[in-house]
């Protein structure tokens, strides 16, 4: 018998969200102490500014990073609230889900969960990168605003 999996975005009691798929709708969850979730993500939201405007993202990743079990048990004493996702986050979700999985296959079955000295040299890289253009823009934009100088603003 095939189930009906409902994906939900779940706001937890220590501020984080979470994406995950579930066989039950939730809309029932006073007679139940847990819930089941499949295949968690944690949604990371990211915050830098661009000029004079900030730009908001996010970044999806394993809630329960490196484990071999798909399923997880949440107290419903830790859930907040929860929600259905949109047919966009979803398309996301399944996407980011599908993809993780046959990355992390190779590596669960030969127990090779580290990354190569290559791709580190080439993390470090991006992320050096990342940090130069963030200060440039930074010392950019206090430049621009820079009150003229004998004046005070009040």
């Amino acid at each position: 018998m095939k189930t009906n999996l409902h994906y939900k975005l779940i706001k937890l009691t220590n501020g984080e969200d979470i994406i995950c798929s579930t066989d039950n709708d939730l809309s029932k969850t006073k007679k139940y102490s847990v819930i089941h979730v499949v295949d968690p993500v944690v949604v990371r939201s990211m915050r830098y500014p661009r000029g004079m405007t900030i730009i908001e993202g996010y970044v999806l990743q394993h809630w329960v990073s490196y484990a071999t079990d798909s399923v997880f048990e949440i107290p419903l004493s830790s859930i907040v609230t929860f929600a259905d996702i949109d047919n966009k986050m979803k398309e996301t979700y399944l996407g980011f889900i599908s993809e993780e999985t046959q990355k992390m296959k190779p590596m669960l079955e030969n127990n090779q969960l580290s990354i190569s000295k290559e791709e580190e040299k080439d993390l470090e890289k991006i992320l050096k990168e990342l940090s130069k253009s963030v200060k440039e823009e930074n010392n950019a934009e206090e430049e621009t605003i820079k009150p003229p100088r004998g004046r005070t603003l009040h």
